[in-house]
This record gives C-alpha cells, sequence and structure tokens, in this order.
C-alpha cells in the first residue's frame, strides 16, 4: 500500500517538461492485495455504520416505549417524552396503533440492518408499518 501511495504521490506532484513520465503497473499479485485490503475496510466501515445505525434505531424504540407507557396510564392525552422542560401533549388519533407501528417499523429495520439474508417480504413489512403512522398523522389536527 505504502508504494501505491508513493507512486500516486509522484504523479500529483507531476514531472517537469524535461523529465519523462513513466508509468508504473502493478502486477496481478499487488493488484489482488490492494483490492482485499480495501474490501476489508470497507466490510469494516459497513458494520461500523450498521452497528450506529442500529444504536439509533434501538433509541428510537426506547423513547416509543415510554410513549406507549404514557398512553397506557394517562387518561387524557399523553405527554410526548422529550427531554425539554415543558411538557409537550400528543392530540394524534389512534395513538396506540401509530405507536405499535412505529415500534414494529423500527424492530424490522433493526432486523435487515444486522440480518446478513433477508428477502423483499422482510422490507415490504417494515416499509408498510412505516407508513402507517405516516397515514394516521396526516389527518391530526390539534
Amino acid at each position: 500500500m505504502d508504494g501505491l501511495k508513493k507512486r500516486y504521490s509522484l504523479l500529483d506532484q507531476g514531472f517537469g517538461e524535461g523529465q519523462e513520465q513513466v508509468a508504473e503497473f502493478l502486477d496481478e499479485q499487488e493488484q489482488d492485495q490492494i483490492i482485499e485490503e480495501l474490501r476489508l475496510q470497507n466490510e469494516r466501515a459497513n458494520s461500523f455504520f450498521k452497528k450506529a445505525l442500529a444504536f439509533v434505531s434501538l433509541m428510537m424504540v426506547i423513547l416509543y416505549l415510554i410513549f406507549l407507557y404514557e398512553i397506557m396510564t394517562s387518561s387524557s392525552n399523553p405527554i410526548i417524552p422529550l427531554p425539554i422542560s415543558e411538557h409537550i401533549y400528543s392530540y394524534a388519533p389512534y395513538q396506540m396503533i401509530a405507536t405499535l407501528s412505529s415500534i414494529g417499523a423500527l424492530i424490522s429495520s433493526i432486523f435487515l440492518l444486522q440480518a446478513p439474508n433477508f428477502t423483499m417480504i422482510h422490507i415490504y413489512v417494515g416499509a408498510f408499518l412505516s407508513i402507517i403512522p405516516n397515514i394516521i398523522a396526516i389527518h391530526t389536527e390539534k
């Protein structure tokens, strides 16, 4: 890899008009080695981002579970669980259905991020579960 960086840095610097520009090609073994290193770096980066997205989804599931508890224990409009000083009340219709489908959509997204093999059915289920709260929210009036 260091040899490749040196070659690129020489090409980036450019040569004078009197100097001859020599192209150095990598043999097949060096190419395979570089490709394998890049593939491993790509897999590590993808794994990190999948775990980060799954973590964010898990944090959202926790917020929805808190909101679900608030829906079940509140006799009037439940409080949205946001870490701010004033209370914000939810006036959305069908709050239980929207909350449960949001939790289902987040869990399916965590599954899709972590599963090595999944089918289109898994994607359709996640998309369907994520559409339900949006359709309910369209008709929300205060």
